[in-house]
């Protein structure tokens, strides 16, 4: 389940389906590739004329994405093609790093770049008091930045050193029983 957080910090959950897929899609290929008009959304991502203008016109009416006007390119035969773009002054997505010594909190933009980051040092304790005392750091973190509502997506990975086949798994037993911990598999 996706979160939505307007910039007063209410919580606004929206269930995930077809038109939640479809609408990543779009906006994929947007961040991806844009400013980008609707027949080249539906050229990169495969999708219909109508489930394209859809989602589209509800990314606009979210705040997501805009229409960028002044990129139309006339003079071809029909109606002209608006371009449409991120709109990086509504939104933003926070993360969050738990290391073994420091968790990062950091707030990005739709595109991806970094607004603003915070490091603590890793709270030590029973995972619940942990979590506790880290959302409300973000909670904190987040009143700081009014200015954008905050997207956030609950996630766990599992603690782990180094990359690849050579990765080794960090065992905290007190975090083996949190619900967290079970939810990364």
């Amino acid at each position: 389940m996706t979160t939505i957080l307007s910039p007063g910090g209410r919580a606004d959950p929206r269930p995930t389906g077809i038109r939640e897929t479809n609408a990543a899609a779009v906006l994929g290929a947007i961040r991806q590739a844009g400013p980008l008009s609707r027949a080249a959304i539906e050229h990169r991502i495969a999708l219909s004329t109508p489930t394209v203008s859809r989602q589209v016109t509800t990314l606009i009416d979210l705040g997501v994405v805009r229409e960028v006007p002044e990129l139309t390119r006339f003079g071809a035969v029909g109606r002209p093609r608006v371009p449409v773009d991120i709109d990086e002054t509504v939104l933003a997505a926070c993360g969050v790093h738990v290391g073994v010594s420091t968790t990062t909190i950091g707030l990005a933009d739709l595109r991806g770049r970094l607004l603003a980051g915070e490091t603590i040092p890793t709270p030590v304790g029973v995972p619940e008091d942990v979590l506790d005392f880290l959302a409300d750091r973000i909670r904190a973190f987040l009143r700081r930045r009014p200015e954008r509502g905050v997207v956030v997506r609950p996630g766990a990975g599992r603690p782990a050193v180094g990359r690849g086949p050579t990765r080794l798994r960090l065992r905290r037993s007190s975090w083996q029983r949190s619900p967290c911990w079970r939810s990364t598999g």
